[in-house]
């Protein structure tokens, strides 16, 4: 072999390694990328915006030594994962030579060096860039009129601003909120334009207002009366309680969507008070009781108290998440828009165009998330790597719509609604499949998918819930299990009960009934789930309980790493001598005693 094939040959395989995450769903090069940007700026924000460290020089050391060992991290997983693959090329590469030819393996070790080199500089630029842009808005937001007079405590001031989803207040002595984002602020006769986000808390005629309307209002402003924990950002709060002037009527874009909206609500509210809470929440993201139509203030109300005991019964189950829009939405909507432009065999282009016009569309109609904008983001991502012929991955979109929302929004890093919803995906792309396939052998594959979904997703969320709401719903993955086959049904009958609410009446009443069906046994699984025995595992709380959490969960991975490692080589090594049959060609009572056998032995 001479020195040209031989460099062709390792470049050949060097290819393959950096390759190999491009088929399927596991392109994950982007993905340490990501986790960096993430880290950066959540660095940031922790040490200079909350000011953690007061003086300068210790924020720039602990920052940087953050972004350093993120960088370490990142290079091992890298590099872990190449030489992996290298192995795992040699091993079922067809000629022997290859294997054992030391020039092929510095060709291979060389080209690994080289990636990993354009690995650390594209990780240094990347966290270079993020402590830039956290560092831009962090400015931006400390100079806004807003901010400079929260430090001065309360103060009377008028505010234009856009109007937003008005819904009920849980303050007293107000009828209504919405977050909003200031466009012009005048304190102290000083007129200034703003961009800071503001919770309204409104009565009277703000709380009737159409959706998207230019409004002044006059109010006081001052801080939140709760202290913005870690995972959480302090909003100022802005009450209203005289007329606001309108300045710019709503588009008719908003006209409709406010028309679209509230004919929905009207429509739950015909049916039973628990199917007024649910479809709004399982629909478009917004529980039934806090909604508020400003069009038909004589709507049937509902009991706030059934509706917080109907929402804890769902948090005990540990499906709560079924109470806000999420990427199952989008996956289901997707799903359904592909199969029928397949179905009519329209070319990708168009097909791109239309799938662009339904995630639009869905955007508009659902409760505003950062969790929905990521879905929608990454759907998006993936339609247009198939428009132009490229390979979808759902990590490497996963990634990119992750590195996109933080450049946009830095503050997404400390949100902790927005990290349980990546986590949770990025945990049901990276394990699901593995757990599928592992669980497959003793059961059937759609409880195994499932299952796995779950168990992947509430394992990987433990230590955010620990910050959020520390306890551990033991029967969680059963509860998923047995709703799994009405979600679909209700998610489809309530977009639809919602697209026609407002043209289609009776039709979106009979829709919303089949949705309420659905309800109801999700809800029935829900209270039986609460009460099984041990059903509710307290966990310690706070970062430090999360630390913990986070410690025993990567002893248990490395544990259950290790014997799976073992039992593989036992199993291999007795097919090879003959003392066992492969366990693909074993009954499954043979496979319980295989494995009671090989636990047996490594105990």
């Amino acid at each position: 072999m001479n020195i040209h094939q031989t460099s062709h040959k390792a470049h050949g395989i060097g290819q393959v390694l950096v390759t190999v995450d491009e088929q399927g769903s596991v392109d994950g090069r982007i993905a340490p990328v990501a986790g960096m940007i993430w880290v950066c700026m959540l660095a940031y924000q922790i040490f200079v915006a909350h000011q953690l460290l007061h003086h300068p020089i210790y924020q720039i050391l602990c920052i940087t030594g953050i972004c350093i060992a993120g960088i370490v991290s990142a290079l091992l997983w890298v590099s872990m994962h190449m030489r992996a693959g290298v192995k795992h090329v040699y091993e079922n590469h067809k000629s022997s030579a290859l294997r054992i030819s030391p020039e092929v393996c510095r060709g291979v070790a060389r080209y690994i060096h080289r990636t990993l080199l354009w690995y650390m500089v594209i990780l240094i630029v990347a966290c270079g860039c993020a402590l830039l842009r956290a560092h831009i808005v962090h400015s931006e937001s400390s100079h806004d009129p807003v901010t400079h007079s929260m430090t001065q405590g309360v103060s009377t001031a008028q505010i234009v601003f856009q109007t937003q989803t008005v819904t009920a207040s849980f303050r007293h002595g107000f009828d209504c909120m919405m977050r909003v984002s200031a466009q012009y602020v005048a304190i102290n006769g000083v007129h200034e334009p703003s961009h800071a986000a503001i919770q309204v808390f409104a009565q009277g005629s703000l709380c009737s207002a159409t959706l998207g309307q230019q409004v002044l209002a006059q109010g006081r402003l001052h801080a939140s009366s709760f202290p913005a924990g870690f995972g959480s950002q302090e909003i100022p709060w802005f009450d209203v309680r005289q007329p606001i002037t309108v300045l710019a009527d709503s588009s008719h874009l908003n006209q409709a969507r406010q028309r679209i909206y509230e004919a929905f609500i009207q429509q739950t509210r015909l049916l039973d008070a628990q199917s007024a809470v649910l479809i709004p929440g399982i629909t478009m993201g917004l529980l039934g009781n806090n909604a508020i139509l400003a069009q038909a203030p004589t709507s049937p109300e509902i009991d706030r108290s059934y509706a917080k005991s109907l929402q804890r019964i769902f948090t005990d189950a540990g499906i709560v998440h079924l109470m806000a829009v999420s990427g199952g939405h989008v996956v289901i909507l997707l799903a359904l828009w592909l199969q029928l432009c397949r179905t009519a065999q329209l070319p990708a282009w168009i097909t791109w165009i239309i799938i662009g016009h339904a995630l639009v569309g869905l955007r508009l109609i659902m409760m505003p998330a950062a969790s929905l904008d990521r879905a929608l983001m990454m759907a998006a991502l993936a339609q247009t790597a198939r428009c132009i012929g490229r390979p979808s991955s759902s990590i490497s979109s996963f990634s990119w719509s992750i590195v996109l929302l933080l450049f946009a929004q830095p503050q997404l890093c400390i949100d902790l609604g927005f990290a349980l919803s990546c986590t949770s995906v990025g945990a049901i792309l990276a394990w699901s499949n593995r757990l599928t396939h592992a669980l497959h052998r003793v059961m059937p594959r759609t409880i195994a998918a499932t299952l796995a979904v779950t168990i992947s997703a509430q394992f990987a969320t433990t230590p955010i819930t620990a910050l959020i709401n520390p306890q551990y719903a033991l029967w969680a993955p059963l509860a998923n299990i047995l709703i799994t086959p009405v979600i679909a049904i209700a998610t489809i009958c309530g977009i639809l009960g919602l697209c026609t609410a407002w043209c289609m009446p009776v039709f979106a009443h009979c829709i919303l009934v089949v949705c309420s069906w659905c309800c109801s046994w999700i809800t029935s699984v829900a209270r039986v789930c609460t009460q099984l025995p041990g059903n509710i595992i307290p966990l310690p709380s706070g970062v430090g309980g999360a630390g913990i959490i986070l410690l025993i969960q990567i002893l248990i991975v490395s544990v259950i790493k290790y014997c799976t490692t073992q039992l593989k080589t036992r199993i291999v090594h007795r097919f090879h001598a003959g003392h066992a049959q492969h366990r693909s060609m074993l009954t499954p009572w043979q496979r319980v005693q295989l494995w009671i056998a090989e636990t047996r032995l490594m105990l």
